[in-house]
């Protein structure tokens, strides 16, 4: 047994909390740095994701593809160090049970989750990193509102 094994047993909420307070700033930091440093094909793989997003119906799938794009966020972003913090993150967090559950927490909110980070990625293509950051902070208050984790700094 590893230590990493005993950690995805279960996280108590001021874990989380503290997780989804780190995975905020990373994201609204990454959106901001995408707008600055993305390419013309990382804006097209991002609208290609949020278009696939608007197409699934089914959960599952549509987490993966939701996944996908703050990935493409955070490697947009030109900065090595935040793909690899988001990733770790969102392992953790896939790892913490049903308090983290997004395909059921966001599913019955899902069109305006795939709207909110349709917002982000325009902000990114804009090259207007604080448009960036403003949608990304939208973003990231309704999915935690959706999934009932309090706010940082709250």
């Amino acid at each position: 047994m590893y230590l990493s094994d005993s950690m995805t047993v279960s996280y108590p909420d001021p874990w989380l909390q503290d997780a989804w307070a780190a995975l905020s700033l990373l994201a609204t930091q990454s959106a901001a740095e995408a707008a600055r440093h993305s390419s013309a094909e990382q804006i097209r793989s991002l609208r290609i994701l949020v278009a696939q997003m608007r197409a699934l119906d089914e959960a599952g799938a549509w987490e993966s593809v939701t996944a996908a794009t703050y990935f493409g966020i955070s490697e947009a972003s030109g900065n090595q160090i935040y793909e690899t913090l988001f990733y770790d993150l969102w392992q953790a967090l896939t790892q913490s049970g049903e308090r983290w559950d997004v395909a059921a927490r966001l599913w019955p909110v899902r069109r305006w989750a795939e709207h909110s980070l349709e917002a982000v990625v325009s902000g990114i293509a804009s090259a207007e990193p604080e448009l960036a950051k403003s949608a990304m902070e939208s973003h990231i208050r309704g999915a935690l509102a959706a999934l009932d984790v309090p706010q940082p700094g709250r």
